[in-house]
């Protein structure tokens, strides 16, 4: 007899099977039955002989803490057309081509007009003076200029005259200043010049003379003597003909600002903080900037006046 002729499922419908198969247990897995993760193990393979690998990349560095800011200095002397915080040079009023030794700031006065105290020697003697920025001393005697190390940058200005082209004389700190002071009044353009310091020619030392014997075994050398007495007579006596003429000597009259000018003579001449002013001209000297000392008729000291200053 086929046991499976019994089986209550052989005539069952298949929804009562699939119900009586949801309502049998389900049976349990053994711990050793659970199912294990299994780890993944890469394997790197070894290189190939000649293989060339690229560099591993390091790893990232930290990156360093930034500094912190350091705060603006602040400057301790006055800054104008004159910065007091640079190397400065004290001169005199009548006549800059005077230095005056050792410039010091002595301290700063606040809320004064010439806040900028500075010491300096002249003529043996130490003297204190007042000074604004923009280099004028309380007393007018002095002035401090700027004294800026070379190579500089000067600036050159340059104007039409009609088709020409003119060139002012003077120089300027910056280019600023330039179109500011200069007096040409149709400007072309402003250029920068880079101004070399001067080069003194080298000392050459003379070779002694030599010595003259003053033994004389002959009267032919005697006569020679004489002859050589008298040339040096005549040489002499040309030498101090020539000596009373002094090329070092100021001279007495001169072409400057398009006219001759001769000690004496009235001129008028612009001055910053001043105007123009009559003036008589008291002094000349032969200087590419400033020939003319003159010697204004409202009774302040007499100066070397710029020539491109000079106006009539």
């Amino acid at each position: 007899m086929n046991p499976a002729s019994n089986d209550p499922f052989r005539y069952s419908s298949v929804a009562d099977q699939l119900q009586t198969q949801a309502e049998q247990p389900q049976p349990m897995l053994a711990a050793a039955e659970a199912p294990v993760a299994l780890a993944v193990v890469e394997t790197v393979a070894a290189p190939l002989d000649g293989e060339v690998l690229p560099p591993e990349a390091p790893a990232a560095a930290e990156a360093p803490a930034p500094a912190p800011e350091t705060p603006p200095s602040i400057p301790q002397y006055p800054i104008g057309l004159i910065d007091f915080n640079l190397p400065i040079l004290v001169v005199d009023s009548n006549d800059d081509q005077e230095l005056l030794d050792n410039p010091s700031i002595v301290t700063v006065l606040k809320g004064s007009l010439h806040p900028v105290v500075v010491s300096f020697w002249s003529q043996g003697e130490q003297r204190i003076d007042q000074f604004d920025t923009d280099g004028d001393s309380l007393s007018g005697d002095f002035k401090v200029e700027q004294d800026q190390p070379y190579p500089r940058t000067m600036f050159v200005v340059i104007g039409r005259d009609g088709r020409n082209l003119v060139l002012d004389p003077d120089l300027y700190a910056s280019e600023a200043a330039a179109a500011e002071e200069t007096n040409i009044d149709e400007i072309a353009g402003i250029f920068p010049v880079v101004i070399q310091a001067k080069e003194e020619p080298p000392v050459v030392a003379e070779a002694p003379a030599e010595a003259i014997s003053d033994f004389h075994d002959g009267g032919v050398e005697s006569d020679e003597q004489a002859i050589e007495e008298e040339d040096d007579e005549d040489v002499e006596g040309t030498d101090e003909a020539e000596a009373e003429v002094d090329p070092n000597a100021p001279p007495t009259e001169m072409y400057v600002a398009g006219r001759m000018r001769r000690v004496g003579d009235i001129v008028y001449a612009k001055r910053k903080d001043f105007g123009v002013r009559e003036c008589t001209v008291t002094k000349l000297r032969r200087d590419a900037t400033k020939s003319l000392c003159l010697q204004p008729k409202d009774g302040t000291a007499a100066y070397w006046a710029w020539n491109s200053h000079v106006r009539y």
